[in-house]
């Protein structure tokens, strides 16, 4: 006997009804599942762990506005003193203990952007990052069009002078070119039978007589166009005709019987010759001023654009940080989504930067910074700032070091070059 099932015929309502209660039962089955991010439980907080060098108050403004944005969020932020950051940075993040997000160094890509994870090109592309920030930061935070980092600040060496001592001299105005500084040493130093009891400018030494020694041989390497590495990155080239005459030049400001001697150890530290009036030119970053500030409170020094081989073709050396994500976060995309709308924000940046006594990576930021004390010369030589990628905070040491040691043999400058050139290419990640 055949048997004939009839199925009733639905009407619309109770199709339309069928159809919403099956999406809604699909949804709570997902929500179950852990496939919306609606799924965590209202109790539930993500912890994004960020590490840097700056006070806690710096960020506070950034981590503040994010967690009310993102409730379900936990922004844990922790300070590391500068001069132990790197390693215990890079020994957590071997050991798996390392955080979501960190501070970099603008020439940290090479040496450690095979711990960073590189930004989706949905959240920011190399275009806009250069629309944003300084050409310098896209030379240190993108490589093969990817972008490692944003930048949180920019610095730059300027020229800080000393008015009186300049006047006394008979010199209007302070040198702009390496050759005006060659030309007014005679008339700036002073010896008390061969002691020299006031100094030119900062120059001629390691990084603990003459701060900032080693960048402003960077510096020059740079005006000079002298690459520190070949274009793939895989070995250093520094060991030339042209390099050799550089270390030379910039030994030459602190050797006794040179025409160029500008600087003695008689003088002591560098900075603190400034400060008591002993020497008339000092290069400093801007964060660095604040130093001199506690030396001498009361002193009134100004700030000069830095020297150039071209005043018209001006070339400047920066130094600033960015904050990365690591590799091994296991939440990247909320990683970089902070990194993103915080290194962005203006208003964040202009309080992060307030805070953190630094000045702005954001371009437009910058006409915000002209009235406070030789700011408007850093902000404008930001714009002239020039980078090539090395590997890491070691090439100004291993720079540092080769200073010292021509000091003592200045005969050995070729073995002194071979050497920085073959512990620079030990460095690169890609290496022959």
């Amino acid at each position: 006997m055949k048997i004939e099932i009839q199925i009733p015929t639905l009407t619309t309502p109770q199709k339309v009804f069928l159809v919403v209660s099956g999406i809604l039962t699909l949804i709570f089955i997902l929500l179950l599942a852990g496939v919306f991010p609606g799924a965590r439980n209202k109790g539930e907080v993500t912890t994004i762990d960020f590490w840097g060098v700056d006070g806690s108050s710096s960020w506070s403004t950034a981590i503040s506005k994010y967690q009310k944005e993102n409730p379900s969020i936990k922004i844990s932020y922790r300070s590391i003193n500068q001069p132990e950051y790197e390693k215990t940075l890079i020994d957590a993040l071997a050991a798996g203990r390392g955080p979501d997000i960190f501070m970099v160094d603008n020439n940290w890509l090479l040496e450690h952007g095979n711990k960073m994870k590189f930004a989706p090109s949905d959240v920011i592309a190399v275009e806009e990052f250069s629309e944003l920030y300084f050409k310098s930061a896209q030379q240190d935070f993108t490589l093969s069009n990817n972008v490692y980092a944003l930048p949180v600040n920019m610095d730059t060496l300027a020229l800080i002078y000393n008015r009186d001592l300049l006047d006394k001299s008979g010199i209007l105005s302070p040198p702009r070119s390496w050759d005006d500084l060659d030309n007014v040493i005679e008339q700036i130093t002073v010896f008390n039978g061969e002691k020299m009891v006031r100094g030119a400018i900062s120059l001629g030494y390691t990084d603990d007589i003459t701060l900032n020694g080693p960048d402003v041989l960077g510096l020059l390497f740079q005006q000079n166009d002298i690459p520190i590495t070949n274009n793939t990155y895989t070995k250093s080239t520094v060991n030339t005709t042209k390099s050799r005459e550089l270390i030379q030049k910039y030994v030459s400001y602190g050797s006794a019987g040179t025409d160029r001697h500008a600087y003695s150890t008689s003088l002591g530290s560098s900075l603190e010759a400034f400060a008591e009036g002993k020497l008339a030119l000092q290069p400093l970053y801007y964060y660095q001023l604040s130093e001199l500030d506690e030396l001498r409170p009361d002193f009134e020094y100004a700030v000069s654009e830095m020297l150039q081989e071209d005043p018209n073709s001006p070339i400047n050396y920066p130094d600033y940080q960015g904050i990365a994500v690591a590799l091994t976060s296991d939440q990247p995309d909320i990683a970089w989504d902070f990194v993103f709308n915080t290194a962005t924000d203006p208003d964040i940046m202009e309080s992060y930067t307030g805070r953190a006594n630094r000045l702005p990576a954001l371009k437009e930021l910058s006409n915000k910074y002209t009235d406070l004390k030789g700011t408007s010369i850093y902000i404008k030589q930001a714009l002239s700032a020039r980078s090539s990628l090395r590997p890491g905070e070691d090439v100004e040491t291993i720079f540092n070091d080769a200073i010292g040691e021509y000091v003592i043999e200045p005969s050995n400058i070729r073995s002194i070059l071979s050497g920085v050139q073959d512990q620079i290419t030990d460095l690169l990640p890609f290496n022959d």
